[in-house]
């Protein structure tokens, strides 16, 4: 896969910020979903120390 093939995938899914009537509350925000996830994998996201930059 290049870069532009890459691009197109990443750009396929839906954007939920553009569809109107989306409300974002606490509860879209809510991470224990992903917690419960991470915990059987040993919690690796605290091993790894990480920088992200977004904007």
């Amino acid at each position: 896969m290049n870069y532009r093939q890459a691009e197109d995938y990443i750009l396929s899914f839906t954007d939920y910020e553009k569809i109107p009537g989306i409300a974002y509350t606490s509860a879209n925000y809510d991470l224990r979903r992903m917690e419960k996830l991470l915990l059987p994998l040993g919690n690796p996201h605290l091993e790894t120390r990480t920088v992200h930059i977004a904007g």
